[in-house]
């Protein structure tokens, strides 16, 4: 049985998104407001009972905060017109700069690390999974049936929307 833990973070941000034309809405500046879940899976540890220490995911908070809460997430290419210079801060390239910000940032948990939500508090969220293929390997629906209908369970990934998406 797996357990998970989940921390999450409320961040205030400003970016704009790059390589669009200047008529389309998003490529203008713009703040929101991101929820950042960092998902935890693993044995529980038997000392203490839980999966990571707590003290830890609060120390990640405040790093986290520090670094990103209240910033403009592409200031570099805002304060200098360069070319080489490409940081596009859609969803999902966040989501997936969080994951790698985390690992290398706390390496002592990134093996607990098994994904990372970005949530843009307007119906889109971008999720980030370690290892998906190995984990789609490991996490196959089970079926089962009885006398009187079938029925189907299915691991908690395949209740989000972007994995019928994707696999779509």
């Amino acid at each position: 049985m797996k357990t998970y833990i989940s921390k999450i973070i409320n961040i205030g941000v400003c970016y704009r998104l790059l390589n669009l034309p200047k008529s389309h809405p998003y490529c203008k500046l713009f703040k929101q407001n991101l929820t950042l879940t960092l998902n935890f899976c693993g044995p529980q540890k038997e000392d203490k009972e839980w999966i990571i220490d707590y003290a830890k995911l609060d120390e990640m908070e405040e790093v986290i905060l520090e670094d990103f809460n209240h910033r403009c997430l592409n200031m570099n290419e805002l304060m200098y017109e360069k070319s080489d210079i490409e940081v596009n801060a859609t969803l999902e390239n966040m989501a997936q700069y969080f994951y790698h910000y985390i690992t290398k940032k706390f390496p002592g948990y990134a093996e607990l690390l098994d994904s990372v939500e970005l949530d843009n508090n307007e119906g889109l969220v971008a999720t980030v999974i370690r290892d998906e293929e190995k984990r789609l390997e490991e996490e196959i629906p089970t079926i089962k049936t009885t006398d009187y209908y079938p029925y189907i369970t299915y691991p908690p990934f395949f209740y989000r929307p972007w994995y019928w998406n994707e696999k779509l």
